[in-house]
């Protein structure tokens, strides 16, 4: 098929142009939309482990046991 030299040519190589565009922009949104996804569930993962070792460390400051205590994190 012969490109055409009038408006209409340019008008569809631009707007082929502009769809590659608009698919290359859907495409990297739904990455970062899954990469931020994989973030929040890796953020609430660590914020649960690193509450019950806090709940731990401060369960060993307050045990009457020396040697716990010695072993207990110093805040």
């Amino acid at each position: 098929m012969p490109r055409r030299s009038d408006e209409i040519g340019v008008a569809e190589r631009e707007f082929g142009l502009m769809r590659r565009e608009v698919r290359r922009a859907l495409t990297q949104k739904e990455r970062l939309a899954a990469l931020g996804t994989a973030v929040n569930k890796i953020n609430h993962d660590l914020r649960g482990v690193l509450s019950t070792a806090r709940l731990v460390a401060d369960r060993m400051i307050g045990s009457g046991d020396p040697d716990v205590k010695k072993a207990a994190p110093r805040w």
